[in-house]
């Protein structure tokens, strides 16, 4: 049985995350991960699995798209959307609403 999505909106995603640390899992390799968002409207990113850090410049979209602009040239620019899929756990989603989700936050 499919679970139902839902994306949380621009006001969500500001009680959420900003000026806050977020804390999460990926998927696809294990890696634990940390955004420390800023009220400033920058974002610090770590990996703590392969040691890599970044600094970013985020603003949040009507769709409640959180959108970064990374420093690092290896990081990937673009758009992750806060989704619930039958669950209270909040995962991120790349790119659109409709992406598979990559990451699993973890509560505080």
């Amino acid at each position: 049985m499919s679970q139902e999505r839902v994306v949380l909106s621009r006001e969500e995603v500001t009680r959420l995350i900003v000026g806050k640390v977020v804390d999460g899992t990926r998927y696809r390799d294990g890696a634990r991960t940390r955004y420390d968002v800023r009220d400033d409207g920058y974002v610090w990113y770590d990996n703590y699995t392969n040691s890599f850090r970044d600094l970013g410049k985020w603003q949040l979209k009507d769709d409640g798209g959180w959108c970064v602009e990374w420093r690092h040239p290896s990081s990937t620019n673009g758009c992750i959307y806060f989704i619930k899929e039958g669950s209270e756990t909040v995962k991120m989603a790349f790119g659109s609403p409709t992406a598979p989700a990559s990451t699993e936050l973890k509560s505080k």
